[in-house]
């Protein structure tokens, strides 16, 4: 005999328009999405899946959403949805911005630790969406962290001399510091092997190089922070870009980028974000 909950499972797959992913997610929201949101989520959804990048996440978030609440959720699953600590500043549909002293956002996410991270030494990449043109800035950094002695993972999207700074996984070797006219944009930084790590920006590559990658550290010092860093726990260099969108995960080829780019690119433009 089929059980209640099995039949329950398959009607609600067979009758619905939305990925399974999609509904899940629709019941984490405080207030339930519009049909015209809950279309722009599922078709994001369904694009990456499509794409093969959704099975490579373990954090997607969307900050540009209808509300704080949803801005703050990990649309991959109910682990590590973002903490706001210090009340950075949330407009509907555009996303978070930080105060560039104290305000930031914590993902939670450590893969040391974290049961079927896809995040790994070997195969690991981050991004974010910056929709602030700013100046070059020494002391900003959009998301990163750093354990104070072997370890970075970091972007800062417009650096002094009017560079991008990427690392993943990497040591305290030079980071990639391709060229740029704005900080506004997506960037990835995506770890594809043992010394094979590149950086993109709106889709398009902007460097790469063949630093050696260093083993994950653990504690605190290994939870990504946006609009700042973290070195062994306090936070450094904060940020006060608005950032749309961000991503954790294992290591993306340049389609995969592509893919996850124009999923996002399509959902911030149907917002009105970019």
């Amino acid at each position: 005999m089929i059980g209640l909950g099995f039949r329950l499972t398959i009607r609600r797959a067979s009758s619905s328009p939305f990925e399974l992913e999609a509904l899940d997610l629709f019941d984490r929201f405080t207030t339930p999405p519009t049909y015209e949101r809950k279309l722009l989520i599922n078709s994001l959804i369904r694009s990456l899946k499509t794409a093969g990048v959704w099975a490579k996440l373990d954090a997607l978030y969307l900050l540009a959403a209808a509300n704080a609440q949803a801005a703050r959720l990990n649309w991959c699953g109910t682990n590590y949805t973002i903490s706001s600590v210090n009340s950075p500043a949330f407009t509907a549909d555009r996303g978070y911005a930080g105060n560039g002293s104290s305000a930031y956002l914590s993902t939670g996410f450590n893969a040391f630790t974290a049961a079927g991270a896809k995040f790994l030494q070997d195969t690991a990449h981050v991004s974010i969406w910056d929709l602030t043109n700013r100046a070059a800035a020494s002391a900003s950094i959009e998301v990163g962290l750093f354990n104070g002695s072997s370890y970075q993972n970091h972007i800062n999207t417009r650096y002094t001399g009017n560079v991008a700074l990427g690392r993943v996984n990497q040591g305290l070797t030079a980071a990639m510091q391709p060229s740029v006219t704005s900080s506004s944009g997506y960037y990835v930084i995506s770890r594809t092997g043992a010394t094979a790590q590149a950086m993109y920006k709106d889709g398009a590559l902007l460097a790469s190089n063949s630093s050696a990658s260093v083993a994950l550290s653990n504690a605190n010092d290994f939870i990504p922070l946006l609009l700042g860093k973290t070195v062994g726990g306090p936070l450094v260099n904060p940020s006060s870009d608005q950032l749309a969108a961000a991503s954790i995960g294992g290591g993306l080829t340049s389609d995969d980028q592509a893919a996850l780019y124009s999923a996002i690119s399509t959902y911030l433009t149907a917002v009105g974000a970019i």
